[in-house]
C-alpha cells in the first residue's frame, strides 16, 4: 500500500509541474526572471558571450550624434544621401531599424504643395535603383488599425502592408512543402512603412519581440508569412514547424518561439559607428578633393557586410525591452539575431517532456530504496546537479536545459516525498513501541527505534535459557481483566523476576 502511495505522489507532482511547464506564459515568464538571468550573466562573468561576426556593421544614431547633428531624426535628403554612399560599399544588405510610417522630414513645408510630392518620388527613386537589398520594420495586429481622415474627420480603417504588398508576405515563397500544415497565428494585419514611400524598400518584416530574450522568429496567418526583419536577409525556410536559416536548423520551441543568443551592449563596440562620424566619412567621401586610401567609409563597410542602421540609439528613446542582461536596446536585440543567423549560433532549447519523466524515474526510485535522511541529501545532491549542469550546457554550449521544471519537480516531490517517508516512520517508530516496549529492555528498544537495519532476522544458532513459570491463582486474578490489562499485569510479573 505505501509503495502505491508513494507512486501517486509522485505522478502527483509530475503532473503539476508538467502543467506549469506547458502553460507558455508562465514557463516564459519563470524561465525569464529565474534561470535566463542566472545563466546570461554567469556567461557574461566567464567571458563565454559570443562575439560579434566581424562582416556585421551596426551605424547608430546615439547621444554624440544628436549632439553634432541638431537632431534626433534624419531627413529624406540625409537618408537618400546615406542609403546612397552605402550602397557604392556593396554590402549584403541593409536593415534599417524603423517603421517609416511617418514619412521623414522633407525640404518642403507644405506637404499639400507640389514640390514635397517631386521630392518623395525623388526619394523613391533613387532609393529603388539601389542594387543594395533594404529592409524596414513592421508591427503584427490581430485587429485593423483606424485613421482619422483628413477630409471629413471620419475614421477609416489603414491599409495593411498584407494589401499593399502581396508579393512580399506570400506564404508559398518560404514553404518548403506548398502541403505543409503549419501552426497558424491570430495576428493578421501588418503595419510599416508609408504608403508614399514603401516603394522605396525591399521588403519589410515583423519587429515584434517578446519578453525576456523570446522571439518569434516569424508571424503565419492566411496565405501570408512575415519574417523578422532582421531574417529577411538570409535564406529562410519553413517546414511543418521545423525553420532552417541558411540552411542550418534554427531551434523554435512548441509554442513557436526561440532563445535570442543576446550579445553583451559593450561587446558590440568593434562592430559599432557613430551616425555623425558614419555621415562625417561621407562627406568625407563626396568630396572629390580627398584621396580614395584616406577615406574612411570604404574601411568601414566592406563588400558583402550587412549593415545595420539604428535611427533611435539616442537617451530618451523608448525602444529599450527587458532581457536576462536588464534593459537593452531593441536595436542591439536585432544585431544578435543577425549574429546569430550569420553564425549559426543559436540558443538549442530541449523539450522538458523527457528531462521531467527521467527525473520522476529516479526520485521514485530514490524514493522506494532510501531512508529518509538519504533521500533528502539525494534530492539535495540532484538539486545542485541540475542546477550547475544547467549552467554549464548553456555557458560552454549553448544548449538551454529546462533544469528550472526539473528543481521546481524535486522540490514539490522531495518535500511531499519526504514528509510522506517521515510520516511512515513515525507510524513504524510507535507501533514498534507499543509491540516491544514491555518486552525488551529500554536500550535494546531505542536501538531497534533508531537504527532498525541492525535487527537481524535471518536463521542463526544461539546459546538460550527458557523459564517456564506457574503462577499461583493467576486464573482469579485475570478473569475480569481485558486482554490489554492481563498483557500489563503479565509484562510487570515478568519484569520483577528478571531484575
Amino acid at each position: 500500500m505505501n509503495y502505491k502511495r508513494i507512486f501517486g505522489i509522485c505522478i502527483a507532482n509530475l503532473l503539476f509541474i508538467w502543467l506549469i511547464a506547458s502553460n507558455k506564459g508562465v514557463n516564459y515568464y519563470l524561465n525569464g526572471k529565474i534561470s535566463l538571468p542566472i545563466q546570461f550573466k554567469v556567461r557574461k562573468a566567464l567571458n563565454k558571450v559570443p562575439e560579434y561576426h566581424p562582416s556585421l556593421k551596426i551605424i547608430k544614431m546615439d547621444d554624440y550624434s544628436t549632439d553634432l547633428l541638431k537632431t534626433h531624426a534624419l531627413n529624406l535628403n540625409d537618408w537618400k544621401i546615406v542609403l546612397n554612399t552605402i550602397d557604392k560599399m556593396e554590402p549584403k544588405a541593409i536593415i534599417i531599424d524603423a517603421l517609416f510610417s511617418i514619412v521623414p522630414d522633407a525640404n518642403a513645408k507644405s506637404k499639400n504643395s507640389p514640390e514635397y510630392k517631386i521630392e518623395l518620388d525623388e526619394f523613391v527613386s533613387t532609393i529603388k535603383k539601389l542594387k543594395t537589398p533594404i529592409y524596414t520594420g513592421a508591427r503584427v495586429n490581430q485587429t485593423p488599425l483606424q485613421q482619422f481622415a483628413t477630409t471629413d474627420g471620419k475614421t477609416k480603417v489603414k491599409q495593411s502592408l498584407i494589401e499593399q504588398k502581396p508579393d512580399w508576405y506570400k506564404a508559398s515563397q518560404y514553404l518548403t512543402n506548398p502541403l505543409q500544415k503549419s501552426k497558424k497565428d491570430d495576428l493578421h494585419y501588418a503595419y510599416g512603412a508609408n504608403p508614399s514611400i514603401v516603394d522605396a524598400f525591399t521588403k519589410s518584416g515583423h519587429i515584434m519581440f517578446g519578453q525576456n530574450a523570446y522571439l518569434k522568429p516569424y508571424y503565419y496567418f492566411g496565405e501570408s508569412l512575415i519574417p523578422h526583419m532582421s531574417l529577411m536577409f538570409s535564406k529562410f525556410e519553413l517546414n511543418g514547424q521545423n525553420l532552417m536559416i541558411n540552411d542550418h536548423a534554427a531551434p523554435v520551441d512548441n509554442h513557436g518561439h526561440m532563445l535570442v543568443n543576446l550579445i553583451d551592449t559593450k561587446s558590440s563596440k568593434n562592430n559599432s559607428y557613430s551616425m555623425y562620424n558614419t555621415i562625417t566619412s561621407i562627406a568625407e567621401y563626396l568630396n572629390p578633393n580627398i584621396k580614395i586610401e584616406d577615406q574612411t567609409l570604404p574601411k568601414i563597410i566592406k563588400k558583402n557586410d550587412l549593415v545595420l542602421i539604428l535611427p533611435a540609439y539616442f537617451t530618451g528613446s523608448s525602444d529599450f525591452y527587458e532581457t536576462p542582461l536588464g534593459l537593452m536596446n531593441g536595436g542591439l536585440y536585432n544585431a544578435a539575431i543577425i549574429n546569430s543567423a550569420l553564425k549559426n549560433s543559436w540558443i538549442k532549447t530541449i523539450d522538458f517532456k523527457l528531462i521531467l519523466l527521467m527525473m520522476s524515474l529516479l526520485v521514485g526510485f530514490m524514493a522506494f530504496k532510501l531512508s529518509p535522511q538519504k533521500f533528502s541529501i539525494g534530492i539535495f545532491l540532484l538539486f545542485c546537479i541540475s542546477t550547475i549542469l544547467g549552467i554549464y550546457t548553456f555557458t560552454y554550449h549553448s544548449i538551454h536545459l529546462p533544469w528550472l521544471m526539473s528543481n521546481l519537480f524535486l522540490l514539490t516531490s522531495g518535500l511531499s516525498l519526504g514528509l510522506f517517508k517521515y510520516y511512515l516512520l513515525s507510524r513504524q517508530e510507535m507501533s514498534v513501541r507499543l509491540t516491544l516496549g514491555n518486552l525488551v529492555p529500554f536500550s535494546r528498544l531505542k536501538q531497534i527505534v533508531d537504527r532498525p537495519e541492525t535487527i537481524d532476522l535471518r536463521p542463526s544458532s544461539q546459546f538460550i535459557s527458557i523459564v517456564f513459570i506457574d503462577i499461583a491463582g493467576f486464573s482469579n486474578l485475570v478473569k475480569d481483566k481485558s486482554a490489554g490489562e492481563i498483557f500489563d499485569t503479565t509484562s510487570t510479573i515478568i519484569q520483577s523476576l528478571v531484575k
